[in-house]
């Protein structure tokens, strides 16, 4: 059985992963054009376990709502952590096709209509958004993402401290996991939860 254990910052292997997913996505034209944020800290009944949360009730759920519109869906996510109660949240970045971009938009506010829960907007510069999604990184990462990034240490409202989340803190989906897998990463670093 898989253990899930607590994992910080975002490492140098997480941002190369994520880079090289982009530019895959990039080059299978699936660039992301959406961001989606959740914090189910914000629902009226905070789920115990935030990673089985995303996994179950985020990934799985997009996953299906994109197979039920006969779409392959494309997206790389992170997590992110504060050491306070209910803080963690998940960042997302999709390509949702135009035709879909306000069904979507309409089935998140169904899923989930408490106010400040799920967010989604359009990125109008990806690399503004890429830099948003890795903020919470360690001081070797910064310098491995080769491009200048604000990193987090401190929530930039409270100054509460990052935290640990329990689990993978960045993953994508399966169409970009099989495209970096093998390449100069390693198959061993690469893997979290993905929509069946």
């Amino acid at each position: 059985m898989h253990k899930r254990t607590l994992h910080g910052p975002l490492t140098v292997v997480n941002v190369r992963l994520l880079r090289r997913a982009l530019r895959e996505a990039k080059r299978l034209g699936k660039y992301p054009n959406m961001m989606f944020t959740i914090h189910p800290g914000h629902l009226e009944q905070c789920p115990c376990d935030a990673g089985r949360f995303f996994e179950r009730g985020v990934v799985a759920w997009l996953g299906g709502w994109f197979r039920r519109q006969g779409h392959q869906w494309t997206a790389v996510w992170t997590r992110e952590n504060y050491l306070s109660p209910h803080r963690e949240h998940m960042h997302m970045l999709l390509h949702v096709p135009k035709r879909l971009q306000k069904p979507l938009a309409r089935a998140l506010a169904r899923r989930w209509p408490d106010p400040g829960v799920a967010h989604l907007r359009p990125v109008d510069d990806a690399h503004e958004a890429f830099a948003y999604i890795v903020k919470q990184h360690t001081p070797q990462a910064h310098y491995a993402l080769g491009f200048r990034v604000r990193r987090e240490r401190h929530c930039r409202h409270d100054q509460t401290p990052v935290a640990p989340v329990l689990g993978r803190r960045v993953s994508m989906t399966r169409d970009l996991e099989r495209l970096v897998r093998y390449q100069e990463i390693g198959a061993a670093d690469v893997g979290g939860y993905h929509a069946r």
